[in-house]
């Protein structure tokens, strides 16, 4: 499984959200990271194989400017850095991190229907590999790729849709259901994280300096005074000094909200 981390303040976010998962790291992730954060029109993401600390140590990471962003540590499923999180949608507009896996929908039908229309449509993606992976969604060519790439594109093919980050990857989750926590950042809107969930944890803490979403209140600096778990079935936006949170409406399947 994976940790997640994101941060919408007046600090600078790089760092915040790398400490953050480093906090995490010992409840899940530990072979992948990844971060991205967005200032006015513009997009900044790095990732590697290795824990946060090896991110850190490997390039700018936590010098990038802005102050919103998202961060991710993932378990080993095989793969260079192509397969860490974040995942970047065409001309840089969406990126996205998720934790949890396909679930109870690992047979729904949108799991090979959406990855190639989309591929159909000129989208372009990234974490491919030669052969069938798993349950990872199959190209028409016989590639697979990771489910989680496809997503941030689906997030953007919302987004033109709907012309809402929220309610773009609350239509994204329904069209493309799987047990999972998502969350992404835009540079045409960077004035906050944008999530959805179905049932794997998120929480979200606030201070003096801006709000945070974690996996686990174990992802909170010390001076968060503020904090709550994000509902299942939901999706929620946070900015620096509030949080909105809008239902989803029941899943299409049964689905355990265990925390």
């Amino acid at each position: 499984m994976c940790v997640i981390a994101g941060y919408a303040g007046s600090q600078l976010a790089s760092p915040v959200i790398m400490e953050m998962i480093q906090r995490q790291e010992g409840l899940a992730g530990g072979f992948y990271a990844g971060m991205a954060v967005v200032e006015a029109d513009s997009l900044h993401w790095r990732k590697v194989v290795g824990v946060m600390d090896d991110l850190r140590k490997k390039s700018d990471a936590d010098k990038l400017p802005g102050c919103v962003g998202v961060a991710h540590s993932r378990s080993n499923s095989g793969g260079d850095a192509e397969w860490a999180h974040p995942f970047v949608a065409c001309f840089d507009s969406v990126a996205y991190v998720a934790n949890g896996s396909d679930g109870v929908w690992k047979d729904h039908p949108s799991r090979q229907e959406i990855p190639n229309r989309l591929a159909r449509e000129g989208h372009v993606y990234h974490a491919v590999n030669a052969k069938p992976i798993g349950s990872y969604p199959t190209l028409a060519d016989g590639r697979s790729v990771h489910v989680s790439d496809v997503m941030a594109h689906l997030i953007e093919d919302a987004l033109q849709r709907t012309g809402h980050p929220e309610k773009a990857i609350a239509t994204a989750m329904c069209e493309m259901p799987a047990e999972v926590v998502g969350l992404f950042v835009s540079p045409q809107h960077p004035e906050a994280v944008y999530g959805a969930r179905w049932n794997m944890p998120a929480c979200v803490g606030m201070d003096d300096d801006g709000a945070y979403v974690a996996s686990s209140p174990e992802g909170f600096p010390p001076t968060v005074r503020w904090w709550t778990w994000i509902p299942p079935c939901s999706s929620f936006t946070v900015t620096k000094d509030r949080l909105s949170v809008s239902p989803m409406g029941p899943a299409s399947e049964a689905i355990v909200d265990d925390v």
